[in-house]
C-alpha cells in the first residue's frame, strides 16, 4: 500500500513539476512538501486542485486507493472493512 504523498510526489515528477511550480496557485511549497513527506493529509478541496493541475483522473490519487489515513493499523483497517462493506452510516458514526 502506497502512501498518498508517494504517489503525488511521483506524479509530479512523471509530469516534471517542481515543487513550486505544482504549488503555485494551490497551495504553500511547504505545504505540498508535507504533503509528499506524509506529513499532512489533504483535503478533499486541495486533493481536486492538486489532480487537477497534475493533470490526472482523481482516481489516481483518491483515498479510495486504500491508502492509510492513520498510523494506526486498526483504525486503517475498520475503515477499510466498513468501506468495503457499504455501511456508511457506521462509518460515518465511528469517525464522529
Amino acid at each position: 500500500m502506497r502512501d498518498l504523498g508517494t504517489v503525488i510526489k511521483e506524479l509530479r515528477k512523471e509530469k516534471h513539476f517542481t515543487q513550486k511550480e505544482l504549488a503555485a496557485g494551490v497551495c504553500a511549497q511547504s505545504m505540498l512538501s508535507a504533503i509528499e513527506n506524509n506529513i499532512y493529509v489533504p483535503n478533499s478541496n486541495l486533493l481536486v486542485n492538486l489532480a487537477n493541475k497534475l493533470m490526472v483522473n482523481l482516481d489516481e490519487v483518491s483515498l479510495a486507493t486504500n491508502f492509510p489515513v492513520s498510523s494506526k493499523y486498526n483504525f486503517n483497517d475498520k475503515v477499510d472493512d466498513l468501506c468495503n462493506n457499504h455501511q456508511y452510516h457506521e462509518l460515518l458514526q465511528f469517525l464522529l
